[in-house]
């Protein structure tokens, strides 16, 4: 069994699953975040919350709460194609399991479990769930098909890259711009092997 994603092409993509301290760090820091502004909103409301009778006052929370829990995390997670604030602090990001972004659809789905795992239970289902899973899936990512990756931290270059002299003068010219992240990972691994290949 491989540690990485396997890919329609036969190609094993490397997707290290994020540790379960680094998507707890994430975790209290989103939902910090999500206090805070909730914190600021209802002071900001308030004001005119007291004028409300009491029908109109328990909507009003409810629609908060729902806006708040469900309707922002998704939101957030499928327009930035499964980041947040914590996530980008921490260097990860949810994913499919096939590799692919969350689609709204995942980002929904992570959110109302959320709900349940999360706030509901302070955090114990996602952390008896997450401790559980080989990759660290908590009950929503289950549910949903995602897991969280690392995106920062990999390991560095095993073999340094070198300038042929031949191709010296050619470098000087030439327009080099950064690769797409998949053709770059293709070409450090066969860099790295490189050594061990047959010519």
């Amino acid at each position: 069994m491989h540690d990485g994603i396997l890919i329609g092409e036969g190609v094993v993509l490397d997707a290290r699953p994020a540790s379960f301290a680094t998507r707890a760090l994430g975790a209290l820091l989103d939902a910090a975040v999500t206090v805070a502004v909730a914190f600021v909103v209802l002071l900001l409301l308030g004001l005119g919350l007291d004028s409300l009778d009491e029908r109109w006052l328990r909507t009003s929370v409810i629609v908060l709460v729902v806006l708040f829990l469900v309707v922002a995390p998704a939101a957030v997670e499928t327009l930035t194609r499964g980041r947040s604030l914590g996530r980008l602090a921490t260097g990860t990001r949810v994913v499919r399991d096939d590799g692919g972004p969350v689609r709204l659809r995942h980002a929904l789905i992570r959110a109302l479990l959320g709900v349940l795992e999360l706030w509901a239970t302070a955090g114990g289902v996602a952390i008896a769930t997450s401790l559980s899973n080989a990759r660290g899936k908590r009950l929503g990512d289950m549910v949903a098909g995602t897991y969280a990756i690392r995106v920062r931290g990999g390991k560095g270059w095993s073999v340094p890259l070198r300038m042929p002299p031949e191709l010296a003068a050619w470098a000087a010219t030439a327009d080099m711009r950064r690769l797409p992240d998949g053709l770059a990972l293709a070409a450090r691994q066969l860099i790295d092997r490189a050594p061990r290949l047959a010519p």
